[in-house]
């Protein structure tokens, strides 16, 4: 149960922006939804305190998340589309692999139902054009996310976010920033275990949809 952890909590970690704590709401992406370019760049994160850095690389419908944690190095790939994907550990050479949930489908350049947003001006930095957003995210729950929000429009793409996280009735603050950015394809092959690591656990099938439990 320890090593499985190990591997499930930094993909937890990656999913912590913003929402910025579970998945559902499209994590890195917030709730504009995908980015319409392919794209690589480094982001950090602080989530209650615990700071943490690493690199997202994006195409469409996969992202992967690398980040450095305990001295491992951890990487995450989602398969937005069909609401799977993996966790690798990069020194060990092994992955698992999980299911993001019941309902993978995720809209592209379109607001989450949960969330409210609000536009609140504009600024410039580092070379981008930003629309600042005041936003609220209210899951049915009692989970959300109140803070700012700014979005490069001619990406579609979060690119910092400040605020206060709700989950599991306990608030934190998490501040979110992606630099470094680099717009044009991405190599296929990051997005998909290297045929050298092993599998850990029976997993599910990235291949296919996830089942939906009765």
């Amino acid at each position: 149960m320890r090593a499985t952890m190990t591997l499930v909590l930094p993909w937890l970690l990656v999913w912590l922006v913003p929402s910025l704590a579970s998945a559902q709401t499209g994590g890195l992406f917030g709730p504009f939804g995908q980015a319409t370019v392919s794209f690589s760049a480094d982001f950090m994160v602080d989530a209650d305190g615990r700071p943490s850095d690493g690199r997202i690389m994006f195409i469409p419908q996969r992202r992967r998340v690398e980040v450095t944690t305990d001295g491992r190095h951890i990487v995450g790939i989602t398969y937005l589309d069909l609401g799977v994907g993996y966790s690798m550990d990069l020194d060990r050479k092994v992955y698992s692999e999980f299911n993001v949930g019941p309902t993978p489908a995720l809209p592209t350049g379109s607001i989450f139902p949960n969330w409210t947003v609000t536009r609140d001006g504009e600024d410039t930095v580092d070379g981008y054009v930003r629309t600042r957003y005041n936003a609220e995210e209210h899951r049915p729950n009692g989970d959300g996310f109140r803070g700012i929000l700014w979005l490069v429009e001619a990406y579609n793409l979060v690119v910092e976010a400040k605020g206060i996280n709700k989950a599991g009735g306990r608030t934190w603050p998490v501040k979110y920033r992606i630099f470094n950015i680099k717009v044009g394809p991405q190599d296929p092959a990051l997005f998909e275990p290297p045929p050298d690591f092993t599998r850990q656990g029976t997993g599910v099938d990235p291949s296919a949809p996830p089942r939906v439990q009765p």
